[in-house]
């Protein structure tokens, strides 16, 4: 049995959208929001592919912490600066996609996130809801840069998906926008139809999952569309294209579109 959770805290989109404005930085955005008291940390956590994912640097704690992400939006490149602190965000953005990032901070960080509090069921279940009670499922809205590491992540190991993922990125990816030097962003889907299907070999790419990569890359503006759809439209979209299958999707449609019934079937 679930029942919801109240909500005892603010609107929180609504303040974001009423702070969000040009700081007088150059192409820098800003704004600061109270949050609702959660375990950010490892909300965010799912967004990094390894400790050192070029993409993506999450580090901290659930009190306190800082995230970079660089990704594409729907407005073009951007570089997300988030700081949290108690009850607190700072964020900070670069690029033509810095004012859809910072739009984006509430579903980023599961501000948006409706949970319920489960009081039957698996026992499972029950004890990870009382370890982990702040956890949110945060929505990235960023599909396209989603999919790609749980492309690579297929039938490997973890370790190997992270190594193979940081080398794709460091071949393929171009200096972040905003004022971090080691940021890259995901490899642009140019840059992935660029390259024959035995190029990725050399980073331990088979030719399946290369070709998956390609695909993605060959529809990456179909992708970012779908990611306004609702999870199950989403996944049958996704169903479409070849070389991803249900274990893809299951992994991916969590953290991008915040579905909470999506799970990685076979895992």
């Amino acid at each position: 049995m679930a029942v919801p959770i109240e909500n005892e805290t603010i609107d929180v989109a609504a303040e974001v959208a009423g702070a969000v404005a040009p700081s007088g930085d150059g192409d820098v955005a800003r704004h600061t929001a109270r949050a609702r008291a959660n375990d950010v940390l490892t909300t965010l956590s799912p967004y990094r592919c390894g400790r050192w994912d070029p993409t993506t640097r999450v580090d901290g704690t659930p009190q306190a912490g800082e995230m970079w992400r660089t990704t594409f939006t729907p407005c073009g490149t951007g570089t997300l600066r988030l700081r949290w602190h108690g009850g607190t965000f700072d964020a900070q953005a670069w690029g033509d996609g810095a004012d859809w990032l910072l739009a984006s901070v509430p579903a980023l960080t599961g501000q948006l996130d409706r949970p319920v509090e489960i009081t039957t069921g698996h026992p499972a279940v029950l004890r990870a809801q009382h370890r982990l009670p702040g956890l949110r499922l945060g929505a990235s809205g960023t599909l396209y840069h989603d999919l790609l590491p749980v492309i690579i992540a297929q039938r490997i190991t973890g370790g190997e998906a992270v190594q193979q993922w940081c080398r794709l990125v460091r071949e393929l990816g171009e200096r972040a926008p905003g004022p971090n030097p080691e940021l890259r962003t995901p490899p642009p889907p140019a840059s992935l139809l660029g390259r024959p299907a035995w190029w990725y070999h050399r980073l331990g790419i088979e030719a399946k999952r290369a070709e998956a990569l390609r695909t993605v890359g060959r529809h990456a503006g179909r992708i970012t569309e779908w990611a306004s759809l609702e999870p199950v439209a989403c996944a049958t979209k996704l169903a479409l294209l070849p070389g991803i299958g249900q274990w893809t999707i299951g992994s991916v449609l969590g953290p991008s579109l915040g579905d909470p019934d999506s799970f990685a079937i076979g895992d």
